[in-house]
């Protein structure tokens, strides 16, 4: 009897261990890409991160963005990211990748992420890699 006493206490105890886990929140903050322009303007320092791939980037990106592709988001910090607390703005062409690369981002331990939505929404022109 004291055993499965045992066994249901270390049970109980591992399930609430998982619940609390997984209810641990990792956020960041969605913005439109004109509340996302805006931002730049305000923030005295920045990284803007295209996660589209290298191909639709050299085709048209926001001006002083840098790339890095969303399917290369793993599980190790970004080397041109070295800076956790920095402001992170991060677009993709419609807005899905964008959100998929932030979770990933502030999985990692970023800690000022601001998902902008799609370089569709993007109202001036673009810098061009390719002619």
């Amino acid at each position: 009897m004291k055993r499965i006493l045992l066994i249901t206490i270390i049970l109980i105890v591992l399930v609430a261990c998982a619940k609390k886990d997984e209810n641990e929140e990792i956020t960041y903050k969605s913005v439109s890409m004109e509340e996302g322009i805006k931002l730049m303007s305000t923030l005295d320092a920045f990284m803007l991160l295209d996660v589209r791939t290298a191909e639709e980037y050299a085709q048209g990106h926001i001006p002083a963005a840098m790339n890095y592709p969303n399917e290369d988001i793993g599980d190790q910090e970004l080397s041109i990211l070295p800076d956790k607390e920095i402001s992170i703005l991060v677009y993709c062409r419609s807005g899905r990748r964008s959100k998929e690369a932030a979770g990933k981002l502030a999985k990692l331990g970023y800690k000022n992420i601001i998902e902008m939505g799609g370089i569709i929404d993007y109202p001036y022109e673009l810098q061009k890699l390719v002619p």
